[in-house]
């Protein structure tokens, strides 16, 4: 989704908590690449390079995002990557890379099943040899859920944000984003986005990623084993 200058920088600033699925990402890269002394890595769906940002100086690092705006920040936040702006379901890079992640739910973000098809053949192309992939999904069952809960409000000094999950057409979801500024000087200015959302069943999933890798680990991202109520699968998948 391609987000406005503007709106990047609400989005950065309001955005946080990304301990939870940091924490596991970097353990899965660091016990599938047996650390070694220099790494290449790509991430997919960047953002604003707040992810990117936390993997130590012995990573060579790359971040692909669809948005302008998202990849603005993303340039000032972490000064020693190098960026592209691209598609992750269609995206071609002249270089092949030792690791690839796709983190916070960047994936269901790709609305279209054969989206994610494309981005788990574009990412073995370019992953080296016995490379890895690491990627996390919101799950059916964790977007039925969200659909459920009431909004969320996070109030800042002269901000608020209201996030709020809505059903959409078949298996998507819209994750309405309002933000309301300079509540205390009384002009008040809305922001707000529609992110859509898809999820597919995690069988699909799996079937698909194996034709294009060895899957060497699924976690839960909050309980650790993966159960039929888990709603976010973190995957750490081999190259073939």
């Amino acid at each position: 989704m391609r987000y406005t200058d503007e709106f990047s920088q609400l989005y950065d600033n309001l955005m946080e908590g990304y301990e939870y699925i940091l924490r596991p990402t970097q353990k899965m890269v660091y016990e599938f690449t047996q650390q070694k002394e220099k790494l290449d890595l790509l991430e997919l769906g960047c953002g604003t390079g707040t992810i990117l940002q936390a993997f130590p100086k012995n990573f060579t690092l790359y971040g692909l995002d669809i948005s302008p705006g998202m990849l603005k920040i993303a340039k000032e936040k972490v000064k020693r990557a190098t960026f592209v702006e691209g598609d992750m379901s269609k995206f071609h890079l002249r270089k092949k890379f030792d690791v690839i992640i796709c983190v916070f739910d960047s994936i269901n973000h790709l609305l279209e099943f054969k989206q994610w098809e494309n981005t788990f053949r574009l990412t073995a192309l370019h992953l080296k040899r016995n490379g890895i992939f690491v990627f996390d999904m919101n799950t059916v069952k964790r977007h039925k859920a969200l659909v459920q809960l009431p909004a969320y409000i996070k109030k800042e000094r002269n901000s608020l944000a209201v996030f709020k999950i809505l059903q959409g057409d078949n298996n998507t979801y819209i994750d309405r984003i309002q933000i309301f500024m300079n509540i205390k000087r009384g002009k008040i200015e809305l922001f707000e986005e529609n992110i859509k959302e898809a999820s597919f069943s995690t069988q699909r999933v799996i079937t698909s990623l194996q034709k294009y890798f060895h899957i060497e680990k699924m976690v839960d991202a909050f309980r650790e084993r993966v159960t039929k109520d888990t709603g976010r699968i973190l995957f750490a998948c081999r190259r073939k």
